[in-house]
């Protein structure tokens, strides 16, 4: 088994380089730390939806249509065509097509239905 080296300040530097050069590439390629990635691929954010909007998408059995997107002042609200798709209020699994499964809790009338996400800040009470 070879012997450890010993750290000094060329070998620190080395190192440290390596990684600071190995940052920079991941990053300029596009590959996110995994804090970010997982914070891209939210469900229940705005920035996960808003390329949707016009899109078809499946929930259950049937398609449904995202026809608008609400900012609010605490979140924001996803409205859907969704003809005989969902027809009572409830929690629906709708199949995003980069994550796939996502449950919102919609209401449903007269052929269209509304779902709210909302982020509360931090301490806010309920």
């Amino acid at each position: 088994m070879p012997a450890a080296k010993a750290l000094n300040r060329r070998l620190f530097l080395a190192g440290t380089t390596a990684l600071a050069v190995g940052a920079a590439t991941t990053a300029a390629n596009g590959i996110l730390p995994r804090a970010e990635a997982a914070q891209a691929r939210n469900p229940y954010s705005l920035e996960f939806w808003e390329p949707l909007l016009d899109s078809t998408l499946a929930v259950g059995t049937g398609r449904i249509r995202l026809t608008a997107i609400d900012r609010l002042s605490l979140g924001f609200g996803l409205r859907f065509d969704v003809g005989g798709a969902v027809d009572t209020d409830g929690i629906y699994t709708v199949e995003h097509p980069d994550s796939g499964p996502v449950a919102l809790f919609m209401s449903a009338h007269g052929g269209h239905a509304l779902a709210i996400i909302t982020h509360l800040p931090e301490g806010h009470p309920l």
